[in-house]
């Protein structure tokens, strides 16, 4: 998969079209919140977020420009993990570390203030490129339903985080928040199986909504990684969402209400992304501290450069900036907590002005996040959010 994965080319239109020509939820009224004109369905915003909003007398499902990429990115990862490469070979397979280190770089990227993650490549065979793709596809069909089953069930507002914001203290809103979010986990597990064609109601068809939701849960990282450069007690993104075990086991619940034998089989697939998320958990935390000693380093080598070479000199050294910018592909919050931490260690001597000047080279968004203090900066990503 490309780095601009195009949310474009599916016709997001026709795939709504063809869940609701098969389905008919009950009673009527609430099927025909569904129907257009009432409902139409459009990308919406940079992000990996979808949403519902009210807007003239209409719902808008506003789908985000990078949703189908991350679930895809998810499902060409978990493919290497759970697919070897040849016949009888060994599991995960030995595409498994690269891609493993590509997701890394996807969480690190989905934690900062910029609106779109970076999905790097990695090689795969013909067979897991085959059937990541179909899971993914699959996903992204969980995900348009569990977003119509929060339409039919009028869980929409004038504004993504309106009624939550202006519903009593923050215990009960968050848990009526959750309770939602289960609920519209079960009917869109429904309108996602029981709109499919009987021949394509298999395994991967209930699979595909643990995938869903084990992608998404990667958003939950994010405080994680930001640990070090964010204060937590002004960290406000909320937790309106259930937690994972619990949608998971609704998940399986509920697929076991449509299959009898899916139950247990769900939940062993979610202990199984469970442990390939541990090992990517691990991948994170270590790719984001070796970026943070490899920048350090280069900040320490421009330093060194400009106090010998260049002295006075405003620019960068060319071969510095080059290998800088490949450690900002690869962890952006490591490349960050460089960049901090020697600003703060080394006030006015030659340490902190490289690495003034080495901040110099980053995307306007990281410039403007390392000029907040903590606080300010957790403000602005619950905003952003």
């Amino acid at each position: 998969m490309s780095d601009d994965s195009p949310l474009s080319e599916l016709p997001l239109d026709g795939l709504v079209a063809g869940i609701l020509k098969r389905i008919r939820l009950s009673p009527p009224e609430m099927d025909a919140r569904l129907r257009p004109p009432q409902l139409r369905v459009t990308q919406g915003p940079d992000g990996v977020n979808s949403y519902c909003v009210r807007a003239g007398g209409q719902t808008l499902l506003l789908v985000g420009r990078q949703q189908f990429a991350l679930l895809e990115h998810y499902a060409r990862v978990a493919a290497t993990y759970f697919l070897p490469t040849h016949e009888a070979g060994a599991r995960p397979s030995a595409n498994w570390e690269a891609a493993r280190a590509a997701l890394a770089t996807t969480v690190d990227w989905l934690a900062t203030p910029v609106a779109e993650p970076r999905f790097p490549s990695f090689v795969m065979t013909p067979r897991q490129t085959e059937v990541a793709h179909a899971m993914a596809m699959y996903a992204f069909r969980f995900v348009l339903c569990h977003e119509l089953a929060h339409v039919a069930l009028e869980h929409v507002e004038d504004g993504p985080h309106d009624a939550i914001e202006r519903q009593g203290a923050l215990h009960e809103r968050l848990k009526a928040a959750q309770e939602r979010e289960l609920v519209a986990d079960q009917i869109g597990m429904k309108l996602h199986v029981g709109s499919l064609l009987p021949a394509l109601r298999d395994e991967a068809a209930f699979a595909s909504c643990m995938y869903a939701l084990h992608a998404l849960a990667l958003l939950d990282l994010r405080l994680m990684v930001l640990a070090q450069l964010v204060d937590h007690e002004a960290w406000s993104i909320e937790l309106t969402h259930p937690p994972t075990l619990s949608r998971h086991a609704t998940l399986a619940h509920a697929g076991g209400g449509l299959n009898r034998v899916l139950t247990q089989g769900l939940l062993v697939l979610h202990r199984d992304l469970e442990c390939m998320d541990a090992e990517l958990r691990e991948m994170v935390m270590a790719q984001q501290a070796e970026v943070a000693g490899d920048a350090s380093a280069l900040i320490a080598a421009e330093a060194a450069a400009a106090t010998e070479h260049m002295a006075g000199c405003e620019c960068v050294a060319p071969t510095i900036a080059t290998e800088f910018q490949k450690l900002l592909d690869r962890s952006p919050t490591g490349v960050l907590l460089a960049l901090e931490s020697t600003a703060a260690s080394e006030w006015n001597g030659p340490g902190h002005w490289a690495a003034e000047r080495l901040a110099t080279t980053l995307p306007l968004a990281f410039r403007e996040f390392l000029a907040l203090d903590r606080a300010d900066r957790a403000r602005h990503l619950t905003r952003q959010r």
